[in-house]
């Protein structure tokens, strides 16, 4: 019991020192790089973003810049927001599009795949397609024998999660 005891009492004193070592210039460094990463990948209302412009009505996130996975993705915003220099406008704008394109009833898909009634897309195209399996642009080209035949549920409770913040 004894060593157990003295185990977490010296975990808890490098857990403290290691946080008295991160120094306010580093602090002040990263805070900076967050600011210039999400402005590197931010697109702004009606600008291009790879072959589409962004007709989503607010500026979004793209998670590899503008060129690299151009479409709003779900999931690499709602982990993004932690970061805490995301404005709350566009975190409801973001939840507002996001209801805008949850599935309003069952959709089946050429490939056989289904998409269940309430479902929330996997990414958003700038033009305003929504695509239910990861992988691709084209949703009739979704789900099926590669991608699965009904979507991913980590959408909808990062749906939840930004509804609850």
């Amino acid at each position: 019991m004894w060593k157990y005891i003295i185990a977490v009492g010296m975990l808890s004193c490098i857990w403290i020192n290691a946080a008295e070592i991160v120094f306010q210039d580093d602090i002040a460094y990263l805070e900076n790089l967050t600011r210039e990463v999400g402005a590197a990948s931010r697109v702004e209302r009606n600008a291009k973003a790879g072959k589409w412009t962004n007709q989503l009505g607010f500026a979004y996130f793209a998670p590899g810049g503008m060129d690299c996975y151009p479409s709003f993705w779900i999931r690499d915003f709602v982990m993004s927001l932690e970061c805490g220099v995301i404005p709350r406008e566009t975190a409801y704008a973001a939840l507002e599009c996001m209801t805008k394109y949850q599935a309003k009833k069952e959709m089946r898909l050429p490939s056989g795949a289904k998409i269940p009634e309430g479902s929330i897309p996997d990414h958003i195209r700038p033009d305003g397609v929504a695509v239910y399996f990861p992988g691709t642009y084209d949703p009739a080209k979704s789900g099926g024998a590669t991608w699965g035949f009904r979507p991913a549920l980590d959408d909808n409770f990062f749906f939840i999660h930004l509804a609850g913040r």
